[in-house]
């Protein structure tokens, strides 16, 4: 148990209570184990060799188990999603395995749950058996076919996934901007991380709708700053359609959000609200993916926490701002909030604050000669030194660095 307490603020209560061993779990679930456990007893109190095992049957193969037993593997059966969040925080796999003789429909929701962890979608990839075919009532001889290494290059897990998915109707990603480099860079990173979706561009938001009234997409990459018809417009009349209406909707925007702004969209759901520029590649990546395949969204109410915390660091970034602000800022705990934010936008909220913080000195660098700590605390730090390590360990240089490089 924790108390943390301010003056004049209240008190909160943290209590923890351990999850069961896996160990112990695994024993009373699965009647296989004393097959792996004999085949590697030195791994019995070593949980961190593990392989993740999508399959319904009560017995893995014979091939899968002799496998982990030369590989010195303990395996981790994967049923439901929420298998997979207590195998996250009570292992660490190294390899993933799909038996597609026992696939079952919510198989694939599972499996492209995978690809939100980035950790996850480079392991190897163990695909092995097949279906059964519906024409012959009868199953195909198990046998490994397919196998994914990890590596450097764009093969992944999605790869994968898609390769063996049944043919089915996808829609093409929407990027709407008015800034043509963006638009690029954007269709760029979308074709590294989503190969074999169509990729439509649209400069405003006239061209977004009336591109959206052709082909419904998969997924829509929404600027919000455009002449005309902005993007929280091109928002409202997507929610209106009742064909555009579950359309997922990353809000992409280098403006500073204030609640007003928050407010357009906070009803809305599928809508995920971030600033340009915060994300690295990889995270976006992982939001694309995680926005088209995902099942877990927040509840619109929920999300729109997110979003008002968003707002809330927009507004006070240039000064001191403490946990218990923000969060009391938007009516929640502090944990609670940093679930919710975690969830939504992948990293905490002092993160992001950071982030921001080293997004607006950039600009500062680079648009004026003011020195590195006076830029430090326009952006809101007190400390030049702690604000050239948060600058490096996001950006990879010092802010002089960066100035200078920048200028070249």
């Amino acid at each position: 148990m924790k108390l943390d307490s301010q003056p004049n603020q209240g008190s909160t209560f943290h209590i923890y209570l351990p999850l069961p061993a896996l160990s112990e779990r695994r024993e009373r679930q699965s009647p296989w184990d004393d097959q792996t456990k004999s085949a590697s007893p030195t791994k019995q109190d070593d949980l961190s060799s593990v392989l993740l095992l999508i399959s319904t049957c009560d017995e893995p193969t014979k091939e899968i188990l002799e496998m982990c037993r030369k590989q010195n593997l303990e395996i981790f059966q994967l049923r439901t999603s929420a298998d997979l969040e207590t195998a996250l925080s009570s292992t660490k796999p190294v390899a993933l395995a799909w038996d597609l003789s026992s696939a079952q429909p919510g198989d694939w929701t599972l499996v492209r749950r995978l690809r939100h962890y980035p950790n996850l979608s480079q392991m190897p990839f163990i695909l092995y058996g097949q279906p059964v075919d519906p024409s012959t009532s009868s199953t195909a001889q198990v046998g490994m076919t397919g196998f994914v290494v990890k590596s450097s290059n764009t093969k992944t897990l999605l790869d994968a996934i898609l390769a063996i998915s049944p043919d089915q109707a996808r829609g093409p990603i929407l990027i709407v901007d008015d800034d043509p480099h963006v638009r690029e860079s954007h269709k760029k990173l979308v074709e590294e991380g989503l190969s074999g979706y169509p990729i439509r561009l649209a400069e405003n938001g006239e061209a977004a709708l009336a591109a959206m009234a052709k082909e419904v997409p998969s997924l829509v990459l929404l600027d919000l700053v455009m002449p005309n018809l902005s993007g929280a417009d091109v928002l409202d009349q997507m929610r209106a359609d009742a064909n555009l209406r579950q359309v997922p909707v990353i809000v992409l925007s280098n403006k500073v959000l204030s609640l007003e702004d928050v407010k357009r969209i906070e009803s809305h759901t599928r809508v995920t609200l971030q600033s340009k520029g915060i994300w690295s590649n990889e995270e976006t990546v992982t939001a694309l993916n995680r926005a088209i395949f995902g099942t877990d969204n927040l509840p619109a109410h929920t999300s729109a926490l997110v979003k008002q915390a968003v707002a809330y660091l927009h507004q006070n970034y240039t000064r001191p701002v403490s946990r218990w602000e923000i969060a009391e800022a938007v009516g929640v705990s502090e944990d609670y909030l940093s679930r919710v934010f975690n969830h939504e936008l992948s990293i905490s909220p002092w993160d992001y604050l950071n982030r921001y913080r080293v997004l607006q000195s950039k600009q500062l660098l680079l648009q004026t000669t003011e020195t590195v700590g006076s830029i430090a605390r326009q952006v809101g730090f007190k400390d030049q030194a702690y604000f050239s390590r948060v600058f490096h360990k996001v950006t990879g240089m010092s802010p002089q660095g960066y100035r200078e490089s920048e200028k070249k």
